[in-house]
Order: structure tokens, then C-alpha cells, then sequence
């Protein structure tokens, strides 16, 4: 589960199209990794915290097939490998507080060096960015997708401020695999 981290409301801007050069040139250039990946992690046994894996679970059937979406309970050193592969990641989960179907949208970046241990069972978004590097040499384009959740006592289904976040995650993602397609095919010359 991740904090919230203030009332900005960032999903305005959702998740930007990856034509521009970052900090990685070689992964904005698209001249390394395969297809993109969204990971949704959370407990299903934990109400609100299920919204990230529901968000995944979701989208898996209706992504293009150069989108991957997997759904976890939780970012293990395992998903490193699947991390490596990809052109751009999008992380999904779930976070304590926020607006009504406010999403909070950021750029990601690997954890300091040292910052997390990298055998660890369970890693953040950060540490698992840290040991992808660490292992392959290469971190794509990252970002997190935080649903704002009010209820992460044990038990099943989402309150009604995380249903609508995960509606609201769940389009957005849809929107960001579209705006990917357009500028897979500008790249490929196929446009």
C-alpha cells in the first residue's frame, strides 16, 4: 500500500506517451526491451488494498498483445526478469486516504543504492527498479498508479472510493495502452 502523499490531484496528467527522451535514452528510443507491463499488487484479503491486483486482473484480457498485465499479491524479486524485458512499466496500487476516485500519478525511480535490501520477499515499486538494474543493467520507464482506499481491514470486496478509483485506474491505463500503440507504430514506420 503505498501513502498518500498530499491532495494534489496529478491525474490530469495521467500517464504521459513515452515518444519523449528521459533518462533513458536508449529505452525512450525504443531501441531496447519488449513489450510494456502494468504489475497490479495487493492482498485480495485486505478490502481496499485488492484494488492494484483488481486493476490488472481487469485489463489482462482487454490490452493490446505488446502490453503485458500481471497481478500479484506482491513485488517479489522474481518480477525483476518480467521488469527487464519491458519497454515501460506501470505499477498499480493501492494507497491509504486521497479525493473520490482521485488517482495520484507520478514518475518512478529505483531506490537508492543500499536503500533496500535486494533479497527481500516483498519489494516496493523503487527497490524491485533498484535490483532490475542491479541484475540486467537496465531499468525501463516507470510509473505508479496509486487508488486511494479508505478500508484495508481483513475481509473481501472495495469500498466505494476504491471501486471508483479502480474504475478510474482502469481507463486510464486503457487510454496510456492506446496512446502506446500510436507511437509503436510511428517508430515501426507502419503509421
Amino acid at each position: 500500500m503505498a501513502e498518500d502523499q498530499g491532495d494534489d490531484d496529478r491525474s490530469a496528467t495521467l500517464l504521459p506517451p513515452l515518444g519523449a527522451r528521459g533518462r533513458d535514452a536508449d529505452f525512450a528510443s525504443g531501441s531496447s526491451g519488449g513489450a510494456h507491463l502494468v504489475i497490479g499488487y495487493g492482498n485480495l484479503l485486505r478490502r481496499d488494498d485488492a484494488a492494484g491486483y483488481l486493476a490488472a486482473e481487469s485489463l489482462a484480457g482487454r490490452l493490446p498483445a505488446s502490453i503485458r498485465a500481471i497481478a500479484v499479491a506482491q513485488l517479489t524479486p522474481e518480477l525483476a526478469a518480467e521488469l527487464a524485458l519491458a519497454r515501460a512499466a506501470c505499477f498499480v496500487d493501492a494507497r491509504l486516504g486521497g479525493a473520490a476516485g482521485g488517482l495520484l500519478v507520478e514518475e518512478i525511480f529505483p531506490d537508492e543504492a543500499g536503500s533496500t535490501p535486494l533479497l527481500a520477499h516483498s519489494l516496493s515499486p523503487g527497490g524491485l527498479m533498484q535490483l532490475c538494474g542491479w541484475l540486467y543493467g537496465r531499468v525501463p520507464r516507470c510509473w505508479l498508479v496509486s487508488i486511494p482506499g479508505v478500508d484495508f481491514e481483513l475481509g473481501l470486496g472495495l469500498s466505494p472510493l476504491a471501486r471508483a478509483g479502480l474504475a478510474e485506474a482502469v481507463r486510464a491505463i486503457d487510454r496510456w495502452s492506446r496512446s502506446l500503440e500510436v507511437i509503436d507504430l510511428d517508430r515501426d514506420g507502419r503509421n
